[in-house]
């Protein structure tokens, strides 16, 4: 008998592998499972697995912007209080960078 282990994500009632597995298409197969807990954050801890994987890119942090002067408020109030729709905002903001 080929035994194999392999990592999955139990997902929406799928268990999804995170590695390949040595199968036959269609092949019938016998599951041990092991919740893996104690971890950090489980969504953290999923992601990472993802990426290790190969199946995620790496998520990049962005600094928070700090310290917003008033003017930097006052404009922010102004845009997000407008009462056009929030994907025409996004677009006129595209347009003004690009």
């Amino acid at each position: 008998m080929n035994q194999q282990t392999v990592n999955a994500i139990y997902q929406n009632g799928v268990l999804r592998p995170l590695g390949s597995l040595d199968l036959p298409e269609n092949s019938e197969v016998e599951l041990d499972v092991k919740v893996i807990e104690n971890r950090q954050d489980s969504r953290e801890a999923i992601g990472e697995l993802l990426v290790r994987k190969g199946l995620s890119l790496q998520k990049k942090l962005c600094k928070p912007k700090q310290n917003l002067s008033a003017e930097e408020r006052e404009r922010l109030a102004k845009v997000f209080s407008a009462p056009q729709p929030l994907g025409e905002l996004i677009s006129e903001d595209r347009e003004e960078r690009f």
